[in-house]
Formats: C-alpha cells, sequence, structure tokens
C-alpha cells in the first residue's frame, strides 16, 4: 500500500478529529486536548532543542485520507521518538498503520528529516496493545517505563524484520 504524505494543516484537524473516538483519545493521552495542540505542544518543545526536527504528517490512499503521524528527533539528533499513530476507523486492520511504519523506517526519506539518528522510540501506554503489536512486528524491542509510558525501541544500525 503506498501512502502519500502531506504536512498537517489546520484544515485536516476536522478530518484527524472525527477519527478520534473516546478510546483512540485515551490510547493516545488526547483526553484533554486536541490532535493540533499536542502537535503544537510538541512543536514548540521540540523547537529550543538542538538538532530537534518534528513532524504532524497525514497520510492518503487513492486521495482519501486514511493515518495521521507525530514524530520528532530528539536528544541533540540521536533518537527519533514515535508520539502518535492514528488510522481511521474505517481504513484499521487494513495494514495501514504497518505501512505508515514502514515509511518511517524507509530509506526513502518521504518525510524529509536530517537522519541523523540511529534509534527510534515508541511510547505506548501499557493498555494499548495494539500499538505494542506493531511495534514488535518490527522488531522493537521494551526498553524499560518512561512515567506513564513503555517504551520500545529499534536500533536502526541492526537489520530490521517484518
Amino acid at each position: 500500500m503506498e501512502i502519500i504524505w502531506r504536512p498537517i494543516e489546520d484544515r485536516d484537524e476536522k478530518i484527524i478529529n472525527s477519527w478520534l473516538d473516546n478510546d483512540a483519545k485515551k490510547m493516545l493521552c488526547m483526553e484533554n486536548v486536541s490532535w493540533q495542540q499536542t502537535a503544537r505542544d510538541i512543536g514548540e518543545c521540540l523547537s529550543i532543542m538542538n538538532n530537534a526536527q518534528f513532524r504532524n504528517a497525514i497520510g492518503y490512499v487513492d486521495g482519501e485520507p486514511v493515518c495521521a503521524l507525530m514524530f520528532g528527533v530528539e536528544f541533540s539528533g540521536k533518537i527519533l521518538r514515535l508520539y502518535n499513530i492514528l488510522v481511521a476507523p474505517k481504513h484499521r486492520n487494513k495494514g495501514v498503520a504497518k505501512s505508515a511504519m514502514e515509511d518511517i523506517l524507509s530509506n526513502e526519506n518521504k518525510f524529509e528529516l536530517n537522519k541523523t539518528y540511529d534509534k527510534i522510540v515508541f511510547s505506548i501506554l501499557p493498555e494499548n496493545k495494539i500499538s505494542e503489536k506493531l511495534a514488535k512486528t518490527f522488531n522493537f524491542k521494551f526498553d524499560g517505563e518512561n512515567d506513564i509510558y513503555l517504551d520500545f525501541s529499534c536500533d536502526l544500525n541492526k537489520e530490521l524484520t517484518k
């Protein structure tokens, strides 16, 4: 499945919010804030870090929005942290999240990132078994607890298998 990515704009907020039911809001820690506000907060935080980068992207398949991603490069450019993956309800369980993860891990640089990082960290709430399964599909290893999250990481210097 080929996903065409573009940066999320204000006009996309209504589309993304329509995908956020109560369960999705809980899993993404957005019970009290919108996707847009979360992206703004993370982007502002990263803007003061050395070599940091932030991406807030919406993905389309056959002209239809199917997925949204939020991720950034942290720790002086050494780690790419995946904050949120959200798949449109009618496209769930169809491999969209897997394709999105493949695009993030790809050497094609679909998100125009400076590839200064060699590790990806995916922080997941303990009850988010779907995201945990996705992380394990790409050989992310449990890396410990970080506040309320479970961290899974992937060393990009090692071979990734799916």
